[in-house]
């Protein structure tokens, strides 16, 4: 629909949602009811932030240039006695000087480039934060391979494009996948932190794919000519589960509504009859279902 093509050329307002904007009861507030302490770091629709048990770093946070964790005079981070420690994280050296990749082609200026810089901030957040508040589900995002993924198509598979020059390749071709296994990298830090009966959940919603010679002339005309990839058409998201309680399995096709269902089943916690997806029960070995039942509640309500 050239939905964001529109946005820019002013004939539409984006008009963001905030945590304020949900109908429904978000899964941290639904675990803290049950005294479950929660931990949630970059997720999306978490500003402003604000938490009953454990605590929430907004998915503004990262935004920030300077060393308040504050914006636009609203908290982004909560609670506001873990400040200090937000932001001395804010004002360690710069994340990027740690990756050895090059990001010659990302807007800095906008959510792209700050996002790349956000996974390393995100990651060391929840390593001091979780060791601090011992909380019992935390959840981080790393957005940065889907700034990258958009930027750097191009490269990745030049074979899609037809006009990369053998020097674009070799500046730009490993970008991609060197930033998978830095992304990768952060996967085996929670591998290896992982306890008896922890479960890691690691999931991507969504794949991406090159633009279509339509969609690249139209972002050479009126958008952003170094934009390459995109998520119409592109593969099915995955799920990846750790952990003691896991059985050895390739599972069967499920959605990502069956991420919060199946979290609740994990904690002992009752699942909603109105929730869109279920719990996963076929995740975990027979050993640990064995001690678990599924309980069911009509709903958890509106907000």
């Amino acid at each position: 629909m050239f939905s964001q093509a529109l946005v820019r050329v002013g004939l539409l307002a984006e008009d963001p949602y905030s945590s304020s904007s949900f109908h429904a009861q978000p899964l941290w507030r639904i675990a803290s009811g049950y005294g479950v302490r929660t931990g949630f770091i970059g997720l999306p629709l978490t500003h402003p932030a604000s938490t009953a048990s454990g605590f929430i770093v907004s998915d503004r946070f990262h935004r920030r240039a300077d060393r308040v964790v504050t914006l636009d005079r609203e908290p982004a981070v909560s609670p506001t006695s873990l400040d200090d420690i937000a932001r001395g994280v804010l004002a360690e050296e710069s994340p990027t000087r740690e990756l050895r990749v090059r990001f010659d082609l990302l807007p800095w200026t906008g959510e792209s480039g700050s996002t790349v810089e956000a996974d390393r901030l995100h990651h060391r957040l929840a390593r001091q934060l979780a060791s601090i508040e011992d909380v019992q589900l935390l959840a981080v995002r790393y957005a940065g391979l889907d700034a990258v993924g958009h930027y750097y198509q191009r490269y990745a598979r030049p074979d899609a494009f037809g006009d990369v020059t053998e020097e674009e390749r070799r500046r730009f071709g490993r970008v991609l996948d060197d930033y998978y296994a830095y992304v990768d990298s952060l996967v085996g830090d929670a591998i290896a932190s992982l306890r008896e009966g922890d479960l890691l959940l690691v999931v991507s919603g969504f794949g991406m794919e090159p633009l279509t010679v339509g969609k690249r002339l139209l972002e050479r005309a009126i958008g952003d000519p170094r934009f390459s990839g995109t998520h119409e058409r592109g593969p099915d998201g995955f799920l990846l589960a750790y952990g003691t309680p896991v059985a050895a399995a390739r599972q069967s096709r499920g959605a990502v509504v069956d991420v919060a269902p199946t979290l609740l089943y994990f904690l002992g916690l009752p699942v909603a009859r109105d929730m869109d997806g279920f719990a996963r029960t076929d995740l975990f070995t027979p050993a640990f279902n064995d001690q678990r039942t599924i309980t069911f509640i009509p709903t958890y309500g509106v907000q």
